[in-house]
C-alpha cells in the first residue's frame, strides 16, 4: 500500500513539474538569519500561484553588532508557511521582471526580550497574518532564477501565550501587529525553457 501511494505521490509530482514551476531559495538571508524557500506554479504568462516556507533563527542570544545585526539582549525564533499569489506586470514571455503579489501568512514562535527590573521576559505566539509583496525576477536560457522580494503584512490574529511580554519592548523584530519578508533569491525553472533573450 505505501508503496502504491509513493507511485501515486510521484507521479502527480512528476506531472505538477512538467508545467512551468520555479523553485527558489532565499540566499541573504541564509546568511544571517533565516532559512527559507518557495515554490511557484505559473497559470498564464502574467499570475502565478505558491508558497514559501522558513524558520527565523536569528542571532546568536546576546549577540551585538551594527545596525540589524544587534539583537539588543532580545531573541526571537520562529517558523512562518503561506501561500502566495502573484502578478507579473511586464514579464517577456514567462514569468519574469517585475511583480506585486498578496499573500497569508501563519507563523509560530518564541520571543525573548529584557524586562524592566534587568531580568528577561518570554512569549510564544501564533500569528495569523496578510501581506503584499513587490519584487523582481530574471530566468537565465539555463533556467535559472535569480531575483529579490519584499513584504509587509498585518496581524488579523496575534495570540501571546505571556501577555506581559508585549508590555516590553521587543528587542528582536517581534510585532504584535505588522510583521515582513525580504530578501535575495536564486532558484530553478522547472518544465517550460525560458524564453528570456
Amino acid at each position: 500500500m505505501k508503496k502504491h501511494l509513493f507511485i501515486i505521490c510521484f507521479l502527480g509530482l512528476s506531472s505538477f513539474c512538467q508545467a512551468q514551476t520555479d523553485v527558489h531559495l532565499n540566499i541573504v538571508n541564509l546568511l544571517f538569519f533565516e532559512a527559507s524557500g518557495s515554490i511557484e506554479k505559473g497559470l498564464n504568462k502574467n499570475i502565478s500561484v505558491g508558497g514559501f516556507a522558513g524558520y527565523f533563527y536569528g542571532l546568536p542570544h546576546g549577540a551585538e553588532g551594527p545596525f540589524f545585526l544587534s539583537n539588543n539582549g532580545g531573541e526571537n525564533k520562529y517558523f512562518h508557511i503561506g501561500p502566495e499569489v502573484k502578478f507579473y506586470v511586464y514579464p517577456d514571455g514567462s514569468l519574469n521582471r517585475f511583480f506585486v503579489g498578496a499573500y497569508a501568512r501563519y507563523t509560530n514562535g518564541k520571543a525573548t526580550s529584557p524586562d524592566n527590573y534587568g531580568g528577561e521576559i518570554s512569549s510564544r505566539y501564533n500569528k495569523g497574518s496578510m501581506g503584499l509583496s513587490l519584487g523582481s525576477k530574471w530566468v537565465t536560457k539555463s533556467n535559472i532564477i535569480f531575483g529579490f522580494f519584499g513584504g509587509i503584512d498585518r496581524n488579523f490574529v496575534s495570540n501571546y501565550n505571556n501577555e506581559r511580554y508585549l508590555g516590553t519592548s521587543p528587542a528582536d523584530g517581534d510585532d504584535e501587529y505588522f510583521g515582513y519578508r525580504i530578501g535575495a533569491h536564486i532558484g530553478y525553472r522547472f518544465g517550460n525553457k525560458s524564453t528570456d533573450k
